[in-house]
């Protein structure tokens, strides 16, 4: 487990001491919500071996949405997909990824009080599933190789319920994935390997902006 793992762990431990006496509100945030997100994600798992070098930057923009309902007002699942490209490559890769998560938000009586804001710190975990779509060389950038991952992630965060509908905040998630091989027929040479696979983790973070009914 990483050291990001090992903090997320500890710290949401420590926002559960802090609810232990909540007075919440009830009610005040159930319900579904709809927000898109914009952000970064950690790119860097795009070395191809044939050609000895990596597409793209380590990390790259990304924006997606997020779909979430509260059974109530900690509890939450979520449908989530996020999409990331390397903008300035002519060899475009192309990183699609979605997810379904469970989320519990910590309903702490100082930060949820006040007249006009809700302050709501959270913790998820998901099951991620991926698309790579990676180039098969730098010369030719409209042939492609497909390249899958699925595994766990974990993230943690804060949210703010603004007026009661408007709902923003800010996420850092890590997904620790198990990602496909990629090996194809090079200069005759029948399953070379182009993009290795195996564990591999990766950080992405996001600020989410929309609505909460």
């Amino acid at each position: 487990m990483t050291h990001f793992a090992f903090i997320l762990i500890y710290l949401c431990a420590f926002c559960f001491t802090l609810t232990t006496h909540a007075n919440a509100l009830p009610g005040f945030h159930t319900g579904p919500y709809l927000t898109l997100s914009m952000g970064i994600s950690q790119s860097n798992h795009d070395y191809n071996h044939v050609e000895q070098r990596n597409f793209g930057n380590n990390f790259e923009p990304n924006f997606g949405f997020i779909f979430g309902w509260n059974i109530n007002d900690q509890i939450a699942t979520e449908l989530s997909g996020t999409y990331t490209t390397n903008l300035t490559s002519n060899a475009r890769q192309h990183l699609v990824s979605s997810a379904i998560s469970g989320k519990y938000s910590f309903v702490i009586p100082a930060l949820t009080s006040f007249r006009t804001i809700a302050i709501l710190p959270f913790f998820k975990v998901s099951l991620t599933s991926k698309l790579n779509v990676l180039p098969f060389n730098f010369t030719n950038s409209s042939s492609n190789v497909f390249q899958y991952a699925i595994g766990p992630s974990i993230g943690t965060g804060i949210s703010f319920l603004w007026k009661k509908y408007v709902y923003f905040g800010v996420l850092i998630q890590e997904d620790i994935l198990y990602y496909s091989s990629c090996q194809r027929t090079v200069n005759t040479v029948p399953d070379t390997l182009l993009y290795n696979g195996g564990w591999k983790g990766s950080i992405n973070s996001s600020f989410f902006i929309g609505v909460h009914y």
